[in-house]
């Protein structure tokens, strides 16, 4: 996702599945050919530009390895709402695979 207005649509829904320090909204396309994401993290929640980069990552890297798995096609905005002492790689699989599970996109 790209644009404001795309993000605005997003933001009119409810989310799907929150956890620890992060909302996941869903939205289901049908008729197009491919999934699209969109993260959203303040500097209030990571105050370090690395950080913020570093959790982006972390999430785009989880969308494409998991991108084959999904049942359908989707507009997804993955949104921090929560401040994490460190972005471990292993604790923000494990919430976006939790998240991405209690949607309905995949199976764990």
């Amino acid at each position: 996702l790209k644009r404001p207005g795309d993000f605005r649509a997003m933001m009119r829904t409810r989310p799907v599945a929150s956890g620890a320090g992060l909302r996941l909204y869903v939205l289901e396309r049908e008729g197009h050919q491919e999934n699209r994401l969109g993260i959203l993290i303040s500097r209030k929640v990571f105050k370090r530009a690395v950080e913020r980069n570093r959790a982006k990552r972390l999430v785009r890297e989880f969308f494409r390895v998991k991108k084959a798995q999904f049942r359908g096609r989707f507009d997804l905005v993955v949104r921090f709402t929560g401040a994490h002492e460190v972005v471990d790689t292993k604790d923000l699989r494990a919430e976006l695979s939790r998240a991405f599970s209690l949607a309905g996109i995949i199976d764990v």
